[in-house]
């Protein structure tokens, strides 16, 4: 889960913005996705970015980048987890833990959704478990948007 200070670093660029000035330009929006360190192969993680039929994406990684991935210039690694990443150039802003992966359209869908709602500040997607052995499993459907439960 990531902490409320990367919330509020994001919120503190848009806050004020008029939804007009917020809305996405679906052709060259770029969305810069944080992997955060955890016990997950991050290769996998990677992977699945690297799959994206979207290819205006960039990655920061708060990990040891893999070999395999060194040349991939969408990716690029960062030490300080703890300290806002003001280099993001991106207007849409993800999380993801080292060891998860998405699926290939992820990043077009978000888009999508910005460009049928201009006005939205947020939007949030649910998730499940994709395990080799079992398959999918835990599906996490988030409720419809409530300020309350943010």
């Amino acid at each position: 889960m990531p902490s409320i200070h990367w919330w509020n670093f994001w919120f503190s660029l848009y806050q004020n913005n008029k939804p007009s000035e917020r809305a996405i330009d679906t052709n060259n929006s770029l969305i810069t996705v944080f992997v955060t360190a955890s016990d997950g192969d991050i290769s996998k993680t990677l992977r699945s970015l690297v799959k994206q039929s979207r290819p205006h994406w960039s990655a920061v990684v708060f990990d040891t980048i893999p070999q395999e991935f060194k040349k991939e210039s969408r990716i690029s690694q960062h030490k300080a987890k703890n300290k806002p990443i003001i280099s993001a150039q991106a207007r849409l802003l993800t999380f993801i833990d080292s060891g998860d992966h998405i699926h290939p359209e992820a990043f077009q869908h978000i888009v999508d959704t910005f460009q049928a709602h201009p006005q939205a500040g947020i939007i949030y997607t649910d998730c499940d478990v994709d395990n080799e052995l079992e398959g999918r499993s835990n599906p996490w459907f988030k409720p419809a948007w409530d300020p309350d439960l943010f």
